[in-house]
């Protein structure tokens, strides 16, 4: 049985602000299981603390993204350190003073459609954040045309087979879906089970397929990201049009990099 972790919330003492002591602090993202000490409750989107309240973590990786209207969104986490050969966990830094810039996760940068090698590798990463169950993307035409005989496909190991699927597209856009991609004849795919990917292009001209980048996608519940952002947009006021902000949450929370495109078009279709 794990270890339970308790932390007592000092965010007064931390952020030297005695009128934060009151404000609620609304969680965004829960990484692990963390409950309150007091009631038990487990902590879920929405829930509210108090900075003066204790917390259990189940483990040193759990973490909560919290976010209050003062302060901006920061994340806590228990850090260890060692004090008489005992473990110890505590709170060492829970505020960031620069809003929503909380890692070195950035979101994936470019404009327009797709156009070179540099870009596409952008948006396939060795950790690929997808909204949903997948993605559409433009692809600049004249250095990678697409048609019946030229176009992008992606390649895996699954149960110790080699399955190749060549992704949809329609005129100048791939189609990146999900139960596609993961399915083999008539089984479904457990995309916790594919290690890794490798994305090709195959141009018939040429008879030659280019290896572009290895890349691993991670699929966030977009119920859960709209839950999330909401949250946000409420309690920080702001709105769809501070696309930085909102791309660089994902990033952080989900702990991957996602394309600037992707999260715009899904901040028009929701808000």
């Amino acid at each position: 049985m794990k270890r339970k972790i308790c932390i007592v919330l000092l965010i007064t003492l931390l952020l030297g602000s005695k009128g934060f002591a009151q404000e609620d602090i609304i969680v965004l993202h829960i990484k692990g299981l963390v409950k309150k000490k007091q009631s038990g409750e487990i902590l879920k989107t929405g829930s509210k603390i108090k900075s003066n309240e204790e917390i259990l973590f189940s483990s040193k990786d759990d973490a909560v993204a919290v976010v209050s209207a003062s302060k901006g969104k920061f994340v806590l986490t228990p850090k260890q350190t060692s004090k008489n050969n005992t473990q110890i966990y505590k709170q060492l830094e829970g505020m960031v003073s620069d809003y929503f810039c909380l890692s070195k996760q950035k979101a994936a940068s470019r404009s327009g459609a797709v156009f070179n090698l540099s870009d596409l590798k952008k948006v396939f990463n060795i950790r690929m954040l997808v909204i949903g169950e997948g993605f559409k993307l433009a692809i600049n035409q004249a250095n990678y045309p697409m048609n019946d005989s030229t176009y992008f496909y992606v390649k895996y190991i699954y149960n110790n087979d080699t399955i190749f699927k060549v992704i949809e597209f329609k005129e100048d856009t791939i189609i990146f879906d999900r139960n596609f991609i993961y399915k083999n004849k008539n089984t479904v795919i457990d995309t916790a089970a594919v290690e890794e990917m490798q994305l090709f292009y195959y141009h018939e001209n040429k008879e030659t397929s280019y290896e572009i980048t290895p890349f691993k996608p991670y699929f966030i519940d977009k119920k859960q990201l709209k839950k999330e952002i909401d949250l946000l947009f409420r309690i920080m006021e702001i709105d769809k049009t501070h696309l930085e902000s909102v791309c660089n949450y994902i990033s952080e929370t989900y702990e991957g990099k996602i394309d600037k495109d992707i999260v715009n078009e899904w901040l028009n279709e929701n808000y």
